[in-house]
């Protein structure tokens, strides 16, 4: 490097200034930095004492550990869950499709008001047929439904993934000591005897089944 080189690189001076002697106070406002510092820091520090304290209390609270207990568990069995499914992804697959189709039937259950509204227009269907085109079966499933809700025998059971139309051995009205005791009464072996239709997907079964061809005389 040559003098005229030399001569045009900037010059760059170091100062050290020192803490004692009042070297660095003597710069304009440094003196009421260092006086604001310690205090800030102080500050800072029992804040975070503080809120270490608040966060410790909170964990000690029954009702929160017991949050913090169960918050764990799910973890736990979600990680559990997913390294079951990367080792077994066929069973996986099943499990999950089960969950899906079980999912869409408990939100397509029919209601109590979507039977009498199928009723209604199937109802409505067959007496535009003249009597003697009709098929029976489907004229005598209607006349069935139409004696039990004029006796008012007819139940509606939600099951969650279906919903059934059952109907009752006896009305509310019925004071009989058969239709009272509690002994007497039917069992669950003799449900599907009873039902009158079962509901699913949004479609009645015996409905749909009742309403095929039913203007056609086999």
């Amino acid at each position: 490097m040559n003098a005229l080189e030399a001569a045009s690189l900037p010059v760059i001076t170091t100062y050290r200034v020192s803490l004692s002697s009042g070297g660095l106070y003597s710069c304009p406002g440094m003196a009421s930095l260092l006086r604001w510092l310690p205090s800030r820091a102080t500050l800072s520090l029992s804040n975070d004492s503080a809120a270490a304290k608040l966060i410790q209390k909170g964990k000690d609270f029954k009702p929160m550990k017991f949050v913090i207990n169960v918050a764990e568990d799910y973890v736990a069995v979600t990680k559990d869950a997913l390294l079951d499914a990367k080792s077994r992804p066929v069973r996986t697959i099943i499990l999950l499709s089960g969950l899906a189709v079980a999912a869409v039937a408990f939100k397509t259950t029919p209601s109590e008001i979507d039977y009498f509204d199928g009723m209604r227009n199937f109802n409505n269907d067959l007496i535009q047929v003249p009597p003697s085109s009709r098929r029976p079966e489907s004229e005598k499933y209607l006349i069935n439904v139409q004696r039990l809700l004029n006796s008012n025998r007819l139940r509606y059971e939600n099951w969650g993934l279906c919903s059934l139309i059952v109907h009752k051995e006896f009305n509310e009205s019925c004071d009989t000591y058969e239709a009272r005791c509690k002994y007497l009464k039917p069992s669950w072996f003799s449900l599907p005897e009873r039902v009158v239709d079962v509901g699913c997907f949004n479609r009645w079964l015996n409905i749909d089944s009742a309403m095929k061809d039913f203007d056609v005389v086999v």
